[in-house]
């Protein structure tokens, strides 16, 4: 409902069901998901994906809503290219591990934002072949986070106070 929302808010409410509405009708639309959680693996994080559409000639529509009224680029984005390798590798173990055989293989993967404050909704393809490239881009980024060599030290409370290493 609208009730009770400044203008503001109703736009950005109306704005983001346009969006939905808009995507259902272009496309064929075998599944959708909202706030799809997506396990770790050895390939990729653990996450949850905002909001995933699979079409019935395999395209693969992963988009995240943002509400803030900082643009968010779209190309080169390591987060949203994150999100790719997940849908990509969480629909294949639906498909494998589920018994949901009814769903396509992925044929074409594209990812995107929502952005109501802007009213816009900035999206690229991601070609199947980079997958195994952003697998290796998350592992070279989790290998900086994760080695102990590399973070603050964490004896010095001036320099760390928000991580858990100790």
């Amino acid at each position: 409902p609208l009730d009770g929302l400044d203008e503001e808010a109703k736009a950005a409410v109306l704005f983001c069901r346009e969006y939905a509405q808009t995507v259902r009708a272009s496309f064929d639309v075998v599944r959708e998901w909202k706030e799809f959680p997506v396990l770790a693996t050895e390939r990729h994080p653990r996450g949850k994906l905002d909001w995933l559409v699979l079409t019935r000639d395999g395209q693969c529509l992963v988009r995240d809503w943002k509400f803030g009224a900082v643009e968010v680029q779209v190309e080169n984005n390591p987060q949203l290219e994150a999100y790719a390798l997940m849908a990509h590798d969480a629909l294949a173990l639906l498909r494998s591990t589920h018994g949901m055989i009814e769903l396509p293989l992925i044929s074409r993967l594209s990812v995107g934002v929502v952005q109501p404050a802007l009213l816009a909704s900035p999206e690229i393809e991601i070609p199947l072949e980079d997958l195994d490239r952003i697998e290796a881009d998350l592992k070279k980024a989790n290998d900086r986070v994760t080695d102990p060599v590399k973070l603050p030290d964490a004896s010095d409370p001036d320099k760390c106070r928000r991580c858990s290493w100790v």
